[in-house]
């Protein structure tokens, strides 16, 4: 079964919503504000991704900009950037889905397809 962190509102989550229910794929859905992932949980998405931290970071997002990140994260470790993202879910990049040994940051329904096998 597929983990989905999504925010609801957002158009991108909804199009990753649309397509694993159109693909009768299971998944269970997390909202990221709500339940933000834990700094470890976004360590495993990053590890099995295959990403860097700062990609994790919803950089055209507007608490990105508030926090100032852009100038910020440069002079942060890795373990401190995964502590804020963790308490700060509107700052995560969304969707996250992890399915078995893989995970993808964003929706990208080519990626979708082939980590779904559909």
């Amino acid at each position: 079964m597929a983990e989905l962190y999504h925010y609801p509102n957002c158009s991108t989550s909804k199009k990753a919503v649309k397509f694993l229910k159109d693909h009768g794929t299971p998944f269970v859905a997390h909202d990221i504000v709500k339940h933000t992932p834990s700094a470890e949980t976004l360590r495993t998405i990053m590890h099995k991704a295959g990403i860097e931290v700062d990609k994790l970071f919803n950089t055209s997002g507007k608490k990105y900009r508030e926090l100032d990140m852009k100038n910020r994260k440069h002079r942060m470790s890795e373990n401190e950037k995964l502590e804020l993202l963790s308490a700060e879910g509107m700052l995560i990049k969304r969707p996250l889905v992890m399915h078995g040994e893989d995970a993808i940051v964003g929706f990208n329904a080519s990626a979708y397809e082939t980590l779904f096998n559909v």
